[in-house]
């Protein structure tokens, strides 16, 4: 159960951090070149990327980070046992 409960706040940590990721890349594209009434028109479109690239990254770095614990918590246990014996 913790090993699904490290995945999980991996998950969710990751997550937030690409979240704020693509919402500073939001900020880097509309705000400089486009104004309030083209961003307001544009949003729809510019938040499809933003959601679907977001979404992308959210999915592959999750699933790497639960690779990645379930590698070391192989490891781990077969360092128990090894000193168990």
């Amino acid at each position: 159960m913790k090993k699904y409960a490290l995945a999980s706040m991996a998950g969710v940590v990751s997550a937030l951090l690409n979240f704020l990721l693509f919402v500073f890349a939001y900020n880097k594209v509309a705000t400089p070149f486009l104004h309030e009434e083209q961003r307001m028109e544009n949003a729809e479109f510019i938040m499809s990327y933003v959601v679907g690239g977001y979404l992308a990254i959210s999915i592959v770095s999750t699933v790497a980070i639960f690779l990645l614990c379930k590698k070391c918590m192989t490891k781990v246990q077969a360092d128990a046992e090894k000193h168990a014996a």
